[in-house]
């Protein structure tokens, strides 16, 4: 339970509690089980915490420092937790569905299997954020920095993270597809196994990414950098890969049929063993070289190459 003096002094104000916690760096403030439900706690210092089992649903955090903090079963549904600091915070059984936390900073916060459906994380700071299986369906994630985070098995189906930050991100078996991610750098991000059926990947920075055994059936993969990307096993089918950029990438037993490709660039790549290529749907001449001829080992179709230049 709560701290009746604690609660007392929070009662008092956010202007008073501040500087009461100011006075007392080294205490740890119990605000367990309290309803505090559409209160105004607008830059308040919750740092260091115990909010447990607290109701926040509605309550205005924006700008709050909530780091460091237990937030174990707290209720903070509907919050305004906009530009609030909530770094290294444990919210893996929080309920945050309907709250906004655009330009939030979340940098090494625990949010394994978390609801995040349709939040608002527009801006935020997640660099090594803990995120296993969180459910993100319809979340827009445009402009975070989510680099280094583990997603792996996340749900992402139908967000929006377009211009993202995932340079180094696990998102190994997650749920991609239908997510924007239009201009997003994917540079060494994992996504080995995860579905990206229908994803909107045009103008991304995907070099050195790990694509092997990904599905990316129908995705737009127009203008996007893959040099030395591991496309190993992956489903292209059906992929938008014009002026994709391939040189250097890995595309052993890879499915490529019914993909459209044009200006699309094969440089040093090892195609003899990737399938469809027969069936590809060519809008203008692609590029492919000395190197990938030699490393194909003259098993690329003539259908296929009558469309390529050196």
């Amino acid at each position: 339970m709560a701290n009746e003096q604690h609660l007392h002094i929070l009662k008092q104000g956010v202007g008073v509690w501040n500087a009461w916690r100011s006075a007392n760096r080294k205490l740890a403030p119990d605000l367990s089980k309290v309803d505090l439900s559409g209160c105004d706690l607008r830059e308040i210092n919750l740092a260091r915490s115990n909010l447990s089992q607290t109701n926040l649903s509605r309550a205005d955090l924006s700008g709050a420092t909530l780091s460091w903090t237990n937030l174990d079963n707290t209720n903070l549904s509907g919050a305004n937790l906009r530009g609030a600091y909530l770094n290294s915070a444990d919210l893996h059984t929080a309920a945050l569905v309907g709250a906004d936390l655009l330009k939030a900073h979340l940098r090494e916060a625990y949010l394994n299997q978390v609801d995040l459906r349709g939040v608002d994380l527009r801006k935020a700071e997640l660099f090594q954020a803990r995120l296993v299986g969180a459910n993100l369906e319809r979340a827009d994630l445009s402009q975070a920095d989510v680099r280094e985070a583990n997603l792996s098995h996340a749900v992402l189906s139908f967000a929006t993270l377009e211009q993202t930050y995932l340079t180094g991100a696990n998102l190994s078996g997650a749920d991609l597809h239908g997510a924007r991610l239009s201009g997003s750098d994917l540079y060494g991000t994992y996504l080995s196994g995860a579905n990206l059926a229908n994803t909107q990947l045009d103008r991304a920075y995907m070099a050195q990414t790990h694509l092997d055994d990904a599905r990316l059936e129908e995705a737009d993969l127009c203008g996007a950098n893959l040099t030395a990307a591991l496309l190993n096993r992956a489903n292209l089918s059906k992929c938008n890969l014009l002026r994709a950029n391939f040189s250097g990438a890995s595309l052993s037993q890879a499915d490529l049929s019914g993909a459209r490709i044009g200006w699309t660039v094969f440089h040093n790549v090892d195609l003899g063993s990737v399938k469809g290529l027969e069936t590809i749907e060519h809008q203008g001449t692609s590029m492919i070289d000395s190197d990938t001829l030699s490393r194909s080992q003259g098993k690329l179709p003539a259908t296929f190459l009558q469309y390529t230049a050196n």
